[in-house]
């Protein structure tokens, strides 16, 4: 009866690898059509504002945030106005801070917003790694 049961678990161990090897490859032929391994610049310009006003609409109309209520000390849950979502985006991709105030994401908003400054970090390293190779391209040139 172990016998079988040793089976199946390296059975399930395998199929565990093979979709995980599924998943990086897919993932790297997305970045390879889309950014272009840093190479297009002009990729990376169009995938950044894709990225976050993809951000600000799913924060927007999706997202639920913890918002005070006009003066009133009650927290009330709710959809942030877009103004309150643009900012909540914009200060999470670029990795400032909040500052004095800012809407309380709950749920998912509040795992993405925790993920959206490395990826507006990297993607910014990025777009100045692959300008900085266009002109040691054109000077070199």
């Amino acid at each position: 009866m172990g016998h079988i049961f040793r089976w199946m678990r390296r059975v399930c161990i395998l199929v565990a690898r093979i979709a995980y090897l599924i998943a990086l490859s897919v993932l790297f032929q997305v970045w390879r059509l889309t950014l272009g391994f840093g190479e297009y610049p002009y990729r990376i310009l169009w995938f950044i504002p894709v990225l976050f006003l993809g951000t600000w609409a799913a924060y927007w109309q999706l997202g639920t945030f913890e918002i005070e209520s006009a003066g009133a000390s009650q927290v009330m849950q709710g959809r942030a106005s877009w103004d309150e979502a643009l900012y909540y985006c914009f200060t999470s991709f670029t990795a400032l801070g909040y500052g004095g105030w800012s809407p309380v994401p709950v749920g998912w908003a509040k795992w993405v917003g925790a993920i959206q400054p490395f990826f507006g970090v990297f993607f910014a390293l990025i777009l100045s790694i692959s300008v900085a190779r266009l002109f040691t391209r054109s000077i070199r040139d």
